[in-house]
């Protein structure tokens, strides 16, 4: 599981390449910790509104409509042998399959500002990362590039905490400036100038995030829920096609729905899984359903409530969704 403060610098490199050379090239990084209401009973689980928001904003050329629908595709660069293309998708997938959003704003001649929703109390939501260390990454890594870091945090009633941080690009500028570029020593006192102004936020971070060891505690327990018997004649195989495509199409929501709803409606002998693509591209996430003495049943364009829809007719009641498979597909 990718930490967050690497999907922010896919997109704060992304960012930097689109301003490289210019004059007055700047770019702008804001996060926002919204500490919502935390939900204190199980049954309540839904109610939990804790988001982080990362948000990269450049005055940059911009990109057309198109573009930009494109650069949310995976392998879609406009950088040549220099980029690879799955920043932004990575990022994209990453904040929906918590339940969150994504939004990608830009126009020819007026720069590009992409933002990332987290909900922070999702079982896919990865921890924060080392921030203070990334940040340092991108400033040092870029020296010709102006950036204006700022960081706050919202109170559950939505008004401001303790935490605000603000650090203007004349100001981060103004901190390396004895130091020669490339020098190994402007990148340790970055991090630690980072460390000390973000701390508050930080600390709140840590209150609102899983770390690694309680999603390890979450995966073995899913694991304990989830019929694994790879060598039962018997078994039905729910198979989630985890490709690239299908992670950036919701891929990963459609793996737990099955796995959740599998569990909640007791189901046994049922073995859900995840392979690599299943194709075809465009319909994804695609969903293959075998169930003993019956043929391959293939579903495209899964979304977790369609994954429960199919759990309750399919797996349980034996009558497959009809309307979801790849041969009535549009």
């Amino acid at each position: 599981m990718r930490e967050l403060s690497l999907h922010l610098l896919d997109l704060a490199q992304n960012a930097a390449a689109a301003v490289g050379g210019m004059a007055g090239a700047r770019v702008v990084i804001r996060l926002t910790l919204d500490e919502g209401r935390r939900a204190e009973r199980r049954e309540e689980e839904g109610a939990d509104t804790r988001r982080l928001t990362l948000c990269v904003a450049d005055n940059g050329c911009g990109m057309t409509a198109r573009q930009a629908q494109n650069a949310q595709s995976p392998f879609y660069t406009t950088r040549g042998a220099r980029g690879a293309g799955l920043g932004i998708p990575l990022c994209k997938a990453a904040a929906l399959r918590t339940g969150g959003a994504f939004s990608l704003r830009s126009a020819p001649g007026c720069g590009t500002c992409a933002a990332a929703v987290f909900c922070l109390g999702h079982i896919d939501c990865a921890p924060l990362g080392d921030l203070p260390q990334t940040l340092a990454a991108i400033v040092c890594g870029h020296p010709e590039t102006a950036f204006a870091v700022s960081a706050r945090v919202l109170s559950a009633g939505g008004e401001p905490a303790d935490g605000d941080f603000l650090a203007e690009a004349a100001a981060l500028r103004a901190l390396t400036r004895e130091f020669a570029p490339g020098d190994a020593r402007a990148f340790v006192y970055i991090e630690q100038y980072f460390k000390e102004k973000l701390s508050p936020f930080l600390q709140k971070g840590e209150q609102n995030m899983k770390s690694l060891e309680e999603l390890a505690a979450i995966r073995d327990k899913m694991k304990q829920t989830v019929e694994t018997r790879e060598a039962a004649h018997d078994a039905t195989r729910v198979t989630v096609g985890m490709g690239t495509g299908g992670i950036a199409a919701g891929a990963r929501g459609v793996l737990n729905a099955f796995a959740e709803e599998v569990s909640k409606n007791g189901l046994h002998g049922v073995l859900v899984t995840q392979t690599g693509s299943l194709g075809p591209a465009g319909w994804e996430p695609v969903v293959e359903v075998v169930c003993a003495g019956a043929e391959k049943v293939t579903y495209v364009k899964m979304t977790p409530e369609k994954a429960a829809r199919v759990v309750a007719e399919h797996l349980a009641g034996k009558t497959p969704v009809a309307e979801y498979m790849i041969e009535n597909a549009q």
